[in-house]
């Protein structure tokens, strides 16, 4: 059977490897003639795979034509905020596009109010920290290109400034950092990002490059040094199995390790170039398992916990066909609540091969 070489970014569930995929350190990832599922592809990306070989297929494309998502479902005053937080958004988007380019192209400095009123815009149409989250979320069959993913990943860093009981002063600096991340992503080209064939060695090399091509861009500018530190670190991880420089956890700057958590979940849980998001029960669980080794705890955990509690009172579609209701949560397993259907508690943490696949 021929084979070819894909992506990550591209893989499917029911895609069928061709090879073993290792990690740097050469644990089996996945194993040949494996038919990929959601949680192995996420456990692909979490490790930092970028390319590997499958058995050719026919490969099916979703597309999602409704405007509203599952928010259409949803009681009338939560599509009437979720349309006022859209806008906005779009809005923020475009001045930050037009930010990137006078900062990149034209060597401008980086006007920092201007840059955080672009976050405030959007906050101002959410009343919490939980309502951010969850909007974020509705907006997943948005397809999460370079600014759009800048915006979610400032506005999820803002929201766990306050989760980890920061001073104003360092959620700016933490917000800025989110908003600014990936702005070495600017200087990829944009056949490399989109691509859906086989990369080159250089083409991988550059693409993991926009570490360092965005702290180029930044260490000359005026602002607070730990945001040129996030744009080069956001890849490392604690156990030194990230990317440029393979720091261990205690060389990596404190708001680059929170950057690296919030820069995870929310690539994983939102739509990047064409392909869905997961489940962000399916990546709380991947982070409680597998993460704990690549991120620091001291902030993992908070994290998790806050996001989980965030999504308490959301309809959820379980792996069994049943619907219900997220009304509390598992302490020893986040990814694992009890949900109400019907008149009957389910308690995941203790009913076998039942997940939680879709909120609706």
């Amino acid at each position: 059977m021929e084979t070819v070489t894909i992506r990550v970014s591209d893989a499917e569930p029911g895609m069928v490897t061709a090879e073993d995929i290792h990690s740097n350190s050469m644990m089996l990832l996945v194993a040949q003639n494996t038919s990929l599922t959601e949680r192995k592809i996420a456990r692909l990306k979490l490790y930092g795979i970028m390319e590997f070989k499958v058995y050719q297929e026919e490969q099916k494309q979703e597309q999602d034509t409704e405007n509203l998502g599952i928010v259409a479902k949803k009681p009338q005053n939560i599509i009437q905020s979720f349309k006022a937080f859209r806008q906005a958004f779009q809005e923020s988007t475009e001045q930050l596009k037009d930010i990137f380019e006078n900062v990149v192209n034209s060597n401008e400095q980086i006007d920092s109010e201007e840059l955080l009123s672009s976050v405030d815009h959007v906050l101002k149409e959410s009343n919490n920290g939980t309502n951010v989250v969850n909007m974020v979320y509705y907006m997943k069959s948005m397809d999460n290109e370079t600014y759009m993913h800048s915006i979610n990943v400032a506005l999820i860093c803002n929201v766990f400034g306050r989760w980890l009981d920061l001073d104003p002063e360092e959620i700016d600096v933490l917000t800025l950092a989110g908003l600014l991340h990936d702005i070495g992503k600017t200087k990829i080209p944009e056949e490399i990002l989109r691509s859906h064939d086989e990369l080159s060695a250089a083409d991988l090399v550059t693409l993991k490059n926009h570490t360092l091509y965005g702290y180029e861009i930044l260490k000359e500018k005026n602002i607070d040094p730990r945001i040129k530190n996030v744009a080069l670190m956001h890849h490392e991880r604690n156990n030194g199995s990230g990317y440029p420089l393979g720091l261990l956890g205690n060389k990596i700057d404190p708001l680059a390790k929170m950057v690296a958590i919030v820069n995870t979940f929310v690539g994983m849980t939102t739509m990047r170039y064409g392909k869905s998001g997961l489940c962000p029960f399916d990546v709380i669980d991947l982070l409680e398992t597998e993460g704990l080794h690549q991120f620091d705890t001291a902030y993992l955990f908070t994290f998790l916990e806050r996001i989980a509690q965030s999504y308490i009172g959301e309809n959820v579609r379980l792996s069994n066909g049943m619907t219900g209701e997220i009304i509390m949560l598992n302490s020893r397993a986040l990814s694992k609540p009890i949900v109400k259907v019907d008149d009957t508690f389910i308690d995941l943490l203790k009913t076998t091969n039942v997940r939680v696949e879709e909120i609706i």
